[in-house]
């Protein structure tokens, strides 16, 4: 079995291709879904933050409060690696029990790790390919804009608080350009799990 990891900045169209290879039956793991469901009310990683940033950040009926927390640790690198100290190891067991589920099925040959850190948090070695998907700066400019309803200035430096593309460049076994269309895109991935099948 071939783990797949994707990755890309924020707006690149990651989840239009995610949907596309799990429509293909192939299973995803979401990062997403994964980085929300460790902080879960009593789970550890939620008790760990309320330690180590206090209650206020602790919404009354028991969960994270995510504005408050994404606010304070967004223009803080300090207080992001700690969160991220708390989170990654949490968060990299989660996907490593997530693979070995899977690889107990013979008749899975591929699985999707989907998660936009792949990189920054030291998690490529879970994967046996890495695939990143770009688009460029002004195409996530506006898809931030329109998804999160927040202003070109916002927008720009929440994309240019992420790794640059040319760093994630280097890590990667394929790159994938999110720029063209859809069914380009589609092809691209076809050859891709064509090839790595």
């Amino acid at each position: 079995m071939k783990v797949i990891g994707l990755t890309g900045g924020i707006a690149s169209g990651k989840s239009t291709i995610t949907n596309y290879i799990e429509s293909k039956g192939i299973p995803v793991i979401d990062g997403d879904r994964v980085s929300r469901e460790v902080v879960l009310p009593g789970s550890e990683a939620l008790m760990k933050i309320e330690e180590e940033f206090g209650k206020e950040y602790i919404l009354s009926d028991g969960t994270l409060d995510r504005k408050k927390m994404g606010n304070h640790v967004f223009n803080n690198p300090a207080e992001r690696k700690k969160l991220e100290g708390i989170l990654h190891p949490i968060i990299r067991n989660e996907f490593i029990k997530k693979i070995n589920e899977y690889k107990k099925n013979p008749e899975i040959k591929i699985v999707l790790l989907d998660a936009a850190l792949l990189i920054e948090s030291k998690m490529t070695d879970l994967t046996d390919s890495l695939w990143l998907v770009y688009a460029d700066k002004e195409v996530q400019i506006k898809r931030v804009m329109a998804r999160d309803n927040v202003s070109e200035d916002v927008a720009l430096s929440i994309i240019n608080s992420q790794m640059l593309l040319s760093d994630k460049k280097k890590y990667a076994d394929e790159i994938i350009d999110n720029n063209k269309s859809f069914l380009e895109v589609y092809e691209k991935v076809d050859n891709l799990l064509k090839k790595y099948s």
